[in-house]
């Protein structure tokens, strides 16, 4: 697993430590991190580490388990993980099984939106 932060002309992978990648809207790269400029960043931060915490305590059983903690963690509003402010929405949530290759959307915010699965690749594409 890896996350590739992308800007016009620049390129960060950063890759899994572990079993799990946490990427929470923001530049976590050392390099790309200028380009937010005075934004702030520390809910975004927070966000990411209550979510490794979370996964460091509540490890799933199995990667059906897995899945369901996982869709059940993006609709909590604690750190919050699902967000309705203003200015600040959550406006998809995605979890992917990679070793079943099925992923599962949930369009809009998932407290208020089911999580819909497709096997990946899709058998019409």
């Amino acid at each position: 697993m890896f996350v590739a932060e992308t800007y016009p002309g620049r390129l960060s992978v950063r890759r899994a430590n572990g079993d799990s990648l946490v990427v929470a809207n923001y530049y976590a790269a050392p390099d790309m991190r200028p380009l937010h400029g005075r934004r702030d960043l520390s809910a975004y931060e927070d966000r990411a580490r209550w979510i490794e915490g979370r996964i460091a305590a509540d490890a799933a059983a199995d990667a059906a388990d897995g899945c369901r903690w996982a869709q059940a963690l993006l609709r909590d509003h604690t750190a919050p993980v699902c967000c309705h402010r203003p200015n600040q929405a959550t406006l998809w949530s995605l979890v992917a099984d990679l070793s079943a290759r099925r992923i599962a959307y949930s369009l809009g915010a998932p407290c208020r939106n089911p999580f819909q699965e497709w096997e990946w690749p899709r058998a019409d594409s």
